[in-house]
């Protein structure tokens, strides 16, 4: 009969906790005398036999969600007709039929640096028109990604990946943002296990275009 002889919890390199199981058994025949248990969180088995005594070793990871989990904070350069300022019920709110007007003298080539800035539309328009003759043509954009590491016995679903959802554990967002899945990277061990890491990225305010990005 196999009974266990050691016991180790440790931490791996992704600050994942890992408990690392010896069992022995005597008399044994072979190396698979000895059976290894099943589950979601079983990696690394080894096995050996010498002189009778069958040795299975085997790491256990900490079930829990998110077995390894990293937020990180970025900015991002983004187009200035699109910040928050300039939206419907933003502080500069700009109204769609100038910015109708905005994306004719665009397509025309309009030398707008000519234009009389009190004459061209509401406060909104002209602050945005301000600022771009001015060379504020992007500005930068404050970004949250999240990466989370779960141990697996199935190869990752990829459904959610390029479409809004929900990370666990995501942090609440401020003015409706939310979270676009942005990356999946997956590892499978000799043993069938998978190790996958999925990436989330945040919105703006207001959240990611449902009608590009919805399920």
């Amino acid at each position: 009969m196999a009974v266990q002889t050691r016991r180790e919890k440790t931490v791996n390199n992704r600050n994942r906790g890992v408990t690392t199981v010896t069992m022995e058994e005597l008399g044994a025949t072979s190396e698979n005398a000895i059976s290894a248990p099943s589950g979601t969180t079983i990696r690394n088995v080894r096995r050996s036999i010498a002189d009778g005594r069958a040795v299975l070793t085997y790491d256990e990871v900490d079930a829990t969600v998110g077995d390894a989990y990293t937020v990180s904070g970025t900015a991002s350069q983004e187009p200035l007709a699109t910040h928050p300022y300039f939206q419907k019920d933003g502080k500069w709110e700009v109204s769609e039929a100038e910015w109708k007007k905005w994306d004719k003298w665009q397509k025309e080539g309009t030398d707008i640096s000519s234009l009389t800035l009190t004459s061209e539309g509401g406060v909104g328009f002209q602050s945005f028109i301000y600022l771009y003759l001015r060379g504020f043509t992007d500005y930068l954009q404050p970004r949250v990604s999240i990466r989370v590491t779960d141990a697996n016995t199935t190869e990752p679903d990829l459904d959610d990946l390029g479409k809004i959802a929900t990370p666990p554990k995501a942090p609440t967002l401020a003015g409706g943002a939310n979270w676009l899945m942005t990356g999946c990277d997956g590892s499978e061990d000799a043993d069938g296990n998978w190790e996958v890491t999925r990436e989330f990225m945040s919105s703006g305010p207001g959240g990611w275009n449902t009608y590009i990005y919805g399920p």
